[in-house]
C-alpha cells in the first residue's frame, strides 16, 4: 500500500519508521512488518493490515497527543510509546519541513510522564494476562520489567532489554506450547511493578 513516500490514504506523508518486534530483535519468519506512518491533515489513528505489513497510522496532532498521553484509555499505542527511544535507528522517511517539529515531539520528558505511563502499562497487561490464553504480545511484560529496572538504577528511560528478560521474551513469543509456564512469572512482575508504582 505504501508504494512511495509521496502520500498515503490521500494525505501527505510526514514520517515513516519501523516499530514492533523487529526493532527489539524478536521478529520471526512469520512476523508481520510493522510501520508507523504520520500523516498531515489526518485526524485519526488507525491500524491497517495489508500484504504482511501492519501500518499504525496517525495524524501529526494525534501523534503529538499520544506521546503526551493525552489520548483517553489504555490503548496499545499509549503502552508502547517507548518506541520513540528507537526511532532514530528505525526511521525510514522524514519530511524535511516536518523535521524540526518531529524532533521536538519525540523528545519526551519521561520524568514527567513515567508514573502515568507505568500505571497504564500495568493496567493494560493485567487486564490481558489470563493463565489459559496468553497472547504473544504479552512478551512486552518482560520488556517493561527491563525498562523499569534500568530507570530505577540509572534514572535513564531507554527501550532496554536485559539478557534474561530478552531470552524469556524470545521463548514466550516463539514457543506457543510453552507460554503457560510464563504466567506466574509475568504475574509476579506486574504485581511487583504495581508495588513500585505506589511507592513513586
Amino acid at each position: 500500500m505504501l508504494e512511495s513516500y509521496d502520500n498515503f490514504l490521500g494525505h501527505k506523508v510526514l514520517a515513516v519508521f519501523r516499530c514492533g518486534s523487529s526493532i527489539y530483535g524478536l521478529n520471526q519468519e512469520n512476523s508481520d512488518n510493522d510501520l508507523t506512518v504520520i500523516l498531515d491533515g489526518y485526524n485519526s489513528r488507525d491500524v491497517i493490515k495489508e500484504d504482511g505489513i501492519d501500518y499504525f497510522v496517525f495524524g501529526k496532532e494525534t501523534y503529538k497527543d499520544l506521546l503526551a498521553l493525552n489520548i483517553p484509555g489504555a490503548s496499545y499505542s499509549k503502552i508502547w510509546i517507548d518506541n520513540v527511544t528507537l526511532i532514530k535507528d528505525n526511521l525510514l522517511y522524514l519530511d524535511s519541513e516536518y523535521k524540526q517539529e518531529f524532533e521536538k515531539v519525540i523528545n519526551v520528558n519521561w520524568n514527567l510522564i513515567f508514573k502515568k505511563w507505568l500505571e497504564l502499562n500495568i493496567c493494560y497487561f493485567k487486564a490481558r494476562l489470563y493463565p489459559d490464553c496468553l497472547n504473544k504480545s504479552l512478551y512486552h511484560i518482560y520488556r517493561l520489567h527491563s525498562i523499569v529496572e534500568l530507570y530505577e538504577k540509572e534514572g535513564k528511560f531507554l527501550s532496554h532489554f536485559n539478557k534474561e528478560d530478552f531470552d524469556l521474551a524470545l521463548d514466550f513469543k516463539s514457543n506457543e506450547s510453552n507460554r503457560k509456564s510464563h504466567y506466574l512469572r509475568m504475574k509476579k512482575i506486574l504485581d511487583e511493578l504495581e508495588d513500585k508504582l505506589w511507592a513513586l
